[in-house]
């Protein structure tokens, strides 16, 4: 008897686990028949914010940092999730920056966009302004450097003294 009900409560869980992980890969997905209501896929994607574009990110896409300008130098405001100033990954902070990054990136328009071998404080004469906006809480008003480059190819990563990367830069002021 007592076999019995643990096998019962062992396909329950199981069949709730398919039900939960179905659920989350149609959310997960754009619109489509199968697509759940608005509030939860709201509530997964709040619970689960990346999705699937982990698993299935292009190696090659660009790259991009963003740093504020102060004085002459540049302080960079993206940082690596794993490093020790995001609790290794832990805190939310350096995707927060990112996403706010990218929202930003979007903004500037193709005439501010200079390319250069470094990343330096003054790229160009030209500022783009940008509005300040309400869901900006890393980025603060003032003044920043954009960097969008590639990533290093694998066939250069050991001798990266073979490899001249080039940035694509933007002077904003938010």
């Amino acid at each position: 008897m007592q076999e019995r009900i643990r096998l019962t409560v062992y396909v329950m869980l199981t069949m709730v686990f398919v039900a939960g992980l179905f659920e989350i890969i149609v959310a997960s997905m754009p619109s489509n028949a199968l697509t759940p209501r608005y509030k939860t896929r709201k509530l997964l994607n709040s619970l689960l914010p990346e999705g699937w574009s982990f698993f299935t990110r292009n190696p090659r896409e660009e790259m991009a940092d963003i740093y504020r300008v102060e004085g002459q130098y540049l302080v960079r405001i993206t940082d690596c999730n794993s490093e020790p100033a995001n609790f290794m990954g832990f805190s939310r902070k350096s995707r927060k920056a990112g996403m706010e990054l990218s929202a930003i990136a979007g903004q500037v328009p193709a005439r501010y966009w200079y390319k250069y071998h470094a990343v330096y404080a003054d790229p160009g004469k030209d500022v783009c302004a940008i509005k300040n906006r309400k869901d900006l809480h890393i980025l603060s008003p003032g003044m920043y450097v954009v960097a969008i480059y590639p990533p290093v190819p694998w066939t250069y990563a050991r001798f990266p003294q073979h490899y001249t990367r080039t940035y694509k830069l933007a002077k904003i002021k938010i």
